[in-house]
């Protein structure tokens, strides 16, 4: 009888964490965030970004400010959190902005709901979103 040794790599190595990391991108996420709207929809990141600029501009349309508004555009770093709970994480051009609607913003949009958080590998991960908001005053 003759037996021979085989060694096999696949199962006597484990493999390298540095190795597993090298291969996943963070900066990317395999699913957008989804609202409710856009679980049937062809084209997710387009409903995504449809929808969160929709839904920011309704929560801003009812903003009564006391004093007046210097008009102009602001970019706002929506964070999406693992939960699909929103916050702002950053806000461009706010020295045009009154300490009255800095605060209004971040409270309209923190209370935002209805999202399911995007996804990297099956795993709900935080993201960060870049909307720019056009300011103008209602007569």
């Amino acid at each position: 009888m003759v037996f021979t040794m085989l060694r096999c790599s696949f199962f006597s190595e484990k493999p390298q964490a540095v190795d597993l990391v090298k291969e996943l991108n963070l900066k990317t996420i395999d699913n957008y965030p989804e609202f409710d709207n856009c679980i049937d929809a062809s084209d997710k990141k387009q409903c995504f970004y449809t929808t969160l600029t929709h839904t920011i501009q309704q929560e801003l349309e009812n903003i009564t400010l006391e004093e007046p508004l210097d008009e102009g555009a602001i970019v706002l770093f929506i964070k999406i959190n693992t939960e699909g709970k929103f916050s702002v994480e950053k806000i461009e051009d706010k020295n045009t902005l009154s300490n009255e609607l800095l605060l209004l913003l971040k409270n309209k949009i923190s209370n935002l709901t209805g999202i399911k958080p995007a996804l990297k590998q099956a795993i709900p991960t935080n993201s960060v979103y870049k909307v720019r908001v056009n300011l103008e005053e209602n007569n």
